[in-house]
């Protein structure tokens, strides 16, 4: 549902972004593997090492500074996240989170 979902909203024009734990090395081979690369191509992406990241998973830092490089609020975006340690603090926050 996630891969669909972001297909949806880029060809609305709606900003994507993907945040994940992993190092950006490993997150753009992935996507590479998985014929995803030009999905997220131009969209914001947060990884392990990206400058300016305080904290990591299950802390919603990734996702915070995801929604202010997109210019939105977090609260105004909907997550789709796989691990309850994250999908609770995201959701006490009043973020919409897809499991």
């Amino acid at each position: 549902p996630a891969v669909s979902a972001a297909k949806v909203a880029k060809e609305r024009g709606t900003p994507i972004a993907l945040v994940t734990a992993s190092p950006s090395t490993w997150a753009r081979r992935m996507l590479a593997a998985g014929g995803l690369s030009g999905l997220f191509e131009g969209c914001v992406t947060v990884t392990r090492d990206t400058d300016g990241l305080l904290r990591q998973k299950p802390d919603p830092e990734p996702f915070r500074l995801a929604a202010e490089r997109l210019g939105v609020r977090l609260q105004d975006c909907v997550v789709f996240e796989d691990t309850d340690a994250v999908m609770a603090p995201l959701r006490e926050l009043g973020v919409r989170v897809v499991d």
